[in-house]
């Protein structure tokens, strides 16, 4: 399977650079717990051109400026000192890479984050009540995968956001509140519309690289998060919708690296204390 190829305009937002460096900096117990709201919370991933740094500014002043808009948890370590991480991953569910990505975490006993496609909930029932029903957090990722900034507010809302909510309540029993944006852009409004449905909107602050051509091999990702992770972090995967089988590949080997440097996974509605 061949990946899709990504929108122009999107890649001109988002045209993120991976470190070379392996292992980064070790968890660091200064950092606040109110981070995310206290002009701290950052993307993590090298910045290197206008594009991106209009996209990094415009997300780092949302999670200033929203209280309902996050880029990493509220709490970078949990009870036993040990530094917070979460995983996350958009596009799913489908029926080849989000159920191998679920084997590995249930071999691990990790709970993750997942942000499911609406349209593609309908197609693969069963796989997101087995993300349901193996202690995985879900949120939306709208109906359909396009770009909200194209979208107006009230239709972005009511058809993007609210539609998915009602068909994963339908189908899994439980109310949706967490949202993520495809491609991770949304107008200043449309976060103003969600909080006042009580919608937690949840970007990232580790990108994987996982969806961009030339970066999408095992090793690079691995390398990419292992190098950025950071106490709270919220990383951004892919489960679902093209060929993800670097990500695949690739997350055993995060995995071992991040425990071994003392991280504990959990899920983001923990992270920022959505009610379950």
């Amino acid at each position: 399977m061949r990946p899709r190829e990504i929108p122009k305009a999107v890649l001109l937002t988002l045209g993120l650079l991976v470190g070379s460096a392996e292992g980064g900096e070790p968890p660091r117990k200064e950092v606040s717990a109110a981070r995310a709201h206290e002009g701290g919370a950052r993307l993590r991933n090298h910045m290197d051109n206008s594009a991106l740094k209009t996209f990094q500014a415009t997300v780092e002043r949302q999670a200033r400026n929203f209280s309902n808009f996050f880029l990493e948890g509220k709490h970078p370590y949990n009870e036993k000192g040990e530094s917070n991480f979460s995983l996350t991953f958009d596009d799913g569910p489908d029926d080849v890479y989000t159920p191998a990505i679920l084997d590995i975490l249930k071999k691990y006993n990790i709970k993750a984050t997942f942000f499911l496609v609406g349209e593609l909930a309908e197609k693969y029932p069963a796989m997101a009540k087995r993300i349901k029903d193996e202690g995985h957090a879900i949120g939306g990722h709208a109906h359909e995968h396009v770009d909200m900034r194209k979208l107006d507010t009230k239709d972005m809302y009511a058809n993007q956001v609210e539609k998915t909510r009602e068909l994963l309540a339908r189908q899994l029993g439980f109310s949706i509140n967490l949202f993520r944006a495809p491609y991770g852009v949304v107008t200043d409004s449309q976060i103003e519309e969600c909080r006042k449905h009580g919608v937690v909107v949840a970007n990232w602050s580790v990108d994987s690289f996982d969806w961009r051509k030339g970066y999408d091999n095992p090793q690079q990702i691995e390398q990419v998060v292992v190098k950025h992770a950071h106490p709270g972090g919220f990383a951004l995967f892919h489960s679902g919708r093209d060929d993800r089988s670097a990500t695949v590949a690739a997350l055993p080997h995060i995995i071992d690296k991040l425990l071994q440097r003392g991280f504990a996974f959990n899920r983001v509605d923990d992270a920022l204390d959505v009610p379950r």
